[in-house]
């Protein structure tokens, strides 16, 4: 990714199975949290999709599961997230709604 995007993400995190060391190699995917430093361009995910399409080939056996947040996604969010519900799925199913952008849909099959 720093080769390829240089000064692109600012945070990257796992979270999840593999984070609470419950990975299950046979069963579990690999759930991420990556911030960007700046808003995606077009190039920018193309980068992004060519990457994750490698990472696939060399491990076909885990899937990757992620978002791709901006700063103020966690801003806009904070008002309209109900605070009572703080799994995972709901918290960034509310951001990726107001970002209206799913960079990798092939990867959510």
């Amino acid at each position: 990714m720093a080769k390829e995007l240089p000064y692109f993400l600012s945070g990257f995190y796992l979270h999840g199975s593999i984070a609470l060391n419950a990975f299950n190699a046979q069963l579990s995917d690999i759930d991420f949290i990556a911030f960007m430093s700046r808003q995606c361009t077009a190039n920018d995910i193309e980068s992004l999709q060519k990457i994750h399409q490698s990472i696939a080939a060399q491990y076909p056996l885990w899937r990757l599961e992620g978002s791709y947040l901006q700063g103020n996604d966690l801003v806009s969010c904070q008002s309209s997230c109900d605070r009572k519900v703080f799994g995972y799925k709901a918290f960034f199913s509310e951001i990726n709604a107001g970002s209206g952008t799913d960079l990798f849909p092939s990867f959510h099959a």
